[in-house]
């Protein structure tokens, strides 16, 4: 009898495998709320996503927003620079292409800022247990997504 989650909030960049999760929490009405969006900075300088940048004539992080906007999740962006925050809030669309493209950068360059600790109570335990096996059932077809 465990209540379904409002909201997850989750590490999300194109870095990580994070689609699958996004699917299901939507598939399942939970909100989704990204942070670390921008990877703190540490991939700025990650080729295809500087490509990304000049083609579209903004900057990295403007392509890293842009692309979890897509989503349609909720992002958490944080910068002590004003200018740095105005342009963040201001995503642009960008191209199904790129957004397919971007979706599989994590496929050759994975970063993860925050793994997972073992840390949950024993129902956190029960409800994780739960969503795995919900998850592994209603993809038969491809359990390696799961996780």
């Amino acid at each position: 009898n465990l209540k379904t989650p409002q909201i997850l909030q989750n590490e999300i960049h194109p870095f990580i495998n994070c689609l699958d999760v996004i699917k299901f929490c939507q598939k399942n009405g939970i909100m989704v709320q990204a942070h670390t969006v921008l990877t703190q900075g540490k991939m700025f300088d990650y080729v295809p996503l500087v490509t990304m940048a000049k083609k579209y004539n903004i900057s990295q992080a403007q392509i890293l927003v842009s692309w979890a906007s897509s989503k349609n999740i909720d992002i958490c962006v944080n910068s002590s620079d004003q200018n740095c925050l105005k342009e963040l809030i201001q995503p642009i669309t960008l191209n199904d292409d790129d957004i397919s493209q971007i979706d599989n950068w994590y496929k050759d360059c994975y970063v993860c800022y925050y793994p997972v600790r073992s840390v949950a109570s024993e129902s956190d335990k029960e409800y994780i247990i739960n969503m795995i096996e919900r998850l592994k059932n209603e993809d038969q077809n491809n359990p390696s997504n799961i996780l």
